[in-house]
């Protein structure tokens, strides 16, 4: 390998032509285009949209179509299939009603509410209110004696609702309970767990139905103050619905007024209530 005189590497020549003498140094930046040409290019027209732009918009909306349509054949399909299913199942159940399935249990209740009530009406009151009815309803009922119908007492309306218990007789029945201390009246054997009267049933028409009654209670011969338990027992007796009156003052009996012998009733006092429903 040839060295120079003075010891250095010697760079290699360059392939490139050496700049003739007197030229310009070259620029190392990128010459910019002419305002010319960008002028020209701005004032260049548009083209409009061609055919083959569209074409994919099309395609789309054919697949929707047809994908609609698909969907409309299979709904079509499917209920026919129920109809055709409920079809054999209705046959097979007329056929063999032992493959039937079991119907839900009906829902069984009943409430108590709006408890009213208006004190001193005296059997008598009632009865001169109510005996058209009572007598209208073909049971039969024993005539009162002018004590019975001095006797004093209140009236109770109540309202019923009751759920699953059509055309079945459900009990109604009422206790008297002191108000101060919350116990049953123990001293008078006719004022606990006495049937309703005139209302001793009430017969729903209705899988669920609202019936509005009232009862006729005796006063206690204490001074009270007292109110009234009301009771709805099912067909089987089992307690569906219990409501308390609101309490009143009790009536001390009135001395019984002599009447002729003739004038009087020995027969027992029956009161056999009609059956009340809406």
């Amino acid at each position: 390998m040839a060295r120079s005189k003075h010891g250095a590497r010697p760079q290699p020549a360059s392939n490139d032509p050496a700049p003739p003498t007197g030229a310009a140094p070259s620029s190392s930046h990128t010459a910019e285009p002419s305002h010319e040409i960008i002028a020209g290019a701005a004032d260049a027209p548009i083209a409009a949209p061609s055919a083959a732009a569209d074409q994919p918009i099309s395609n789309l909306l054919a697949t929707a179509r047809q994908r609609l349509r698909g969907t409309d054949r299979t709904l079509t399909v499917a209920s026919t299939a129920v109809t055709l299913i409920g079809g054999i199942l209705a046959l097979i159940f007329l056929f063999l009603p032992q493959l039937r399935p079991d119907e839900p249990a009906a829902a069984l209740g009943a409430q108590l509410e709006a408890a009213k009530l208006e004190s001193g009406v005296s059997l008598g009151d009632y009865w001169s209110r109510r005996g058209d009815q009572i007598r209208a309803s073909s049971f039969e009922v024993a005539e009162f004696s002018d004590e019975a119908l001095r006797h004093p007492g209140v009236v109770v309306t109540f309202q019923a609702v009751i759920e699953g218990y059509q055309d079945q007789a459900c009990s109604v029945r009422w206790s008297m309970f002191t108000a101060e201390s919350g116990q049953r009246v123990t001293n008078q054997a006719n004022l606990v767990d006495q049937p309703g009267w005139p209302a001793k049933y009430i017969t729903p028409t209705v899988r669920k139905d609202q019936v509005d009654a009232e009862i006729w209670v005796p006063a206690p011969a204490d001074p009270g103050p007292f109110f009234v338990r009301l009771e709805l027992l099912d067909p089987n007796g089992v307690r569906l619905a219990s409501l308390d009156s609101p309490t009143f003052a009790g009536v001390p009996r009135l001395e019984p007024t002599p009447t002729p012998a003739a004038a009087q009733s020995t027969a027992p006092l029956v009161l056999t209530p009609p059956v009340f429903g809406s």
